[in-house]
């Protein structure tokens, strides 16, 4: 991992956090989110990503559409897509469940950089922010929101699993003044505070 490619952490708490959200959905994604890290991190004595296994969905059921899950094997070091929701199958043009990171993103220097910025929202661990361009599809981009967070293994081991919400807000070209590009990297032990 390179410095270029990981964005510095942030001491933001989660209030802070919460307020550079810019759509309700995400919003309760990270609020339901926050609250199992919150829960699992005072269990533990020490910052923890929730377990997968205690999401409930019912509690951002207005953003399925727009989750992603993505699955870490350290062994291989790879990133396997476990699930897309319906709009991101759609921006994307296909079903991208069981494929690798490297095969869904197409561009390799996009590819490694999601690589590195998702590794670092699972080893931190911490939530990751993006604000600009989101999807390149059609020749056109989107711009957005993508919320990145970790989540445990079920067994309560290492967070190995990436939860992801990606918002599209504008499709098409835009002036640069309109959306300024932004990479938030805040750990759990200042989200939970």
């Amino acid at each position: 991992m390179t410095a270029l490619d990981v964005p510095p952490r942030s001491e933001l708490d989660g209030v802070a956090f919460r307020a550079k959200l810019r759509d309700e959905r995400t919003a309760a994604l990270f609020d339901h989110w926050r609250a199992l890290a919150h829960a699992a991190s005072c269990a533990a004595g020490a910052p923890r990503a929730p377990r997968r296994a205690d999401l409930d969905a019912a509690a951002f059921a207005s953003c399925l559409r727009f989750i992603w899950l993505v699955d870490y094997a350290p062994e291989d070091d790879r990133f396997t897509y476990r699930l897309a929701g319906e709009h991101v199958r759609e921006v994307l043009g296909r079903q991208i469940k069981g494929r690798p990171l490297q095969e869904v993103i197409s561009d390799q220097s996009g590819a490694a950089r999601a690589h590195d910025r998702f590794r670092a929202v699972l080893e931190t661990p911490a939530a990751l922010l993006v604000t600009g361009e989101v999807y390149q599809a059609a020749d056109l981009p989107y711009f957005g929101q993508r919320l990145v967070l970790p989540l445990a293994e079920d067994s309560g081991g290492p967070a190995r699993t990436i939860l992801g919400l990606t918002i599209p807000e504008i499709h098409g070209s835009i002036g640069e003044d309109v959306f300024i590009a932004a990479h938030l990297l805040a750990p759990i032990e200042t989200l939970v505070r």
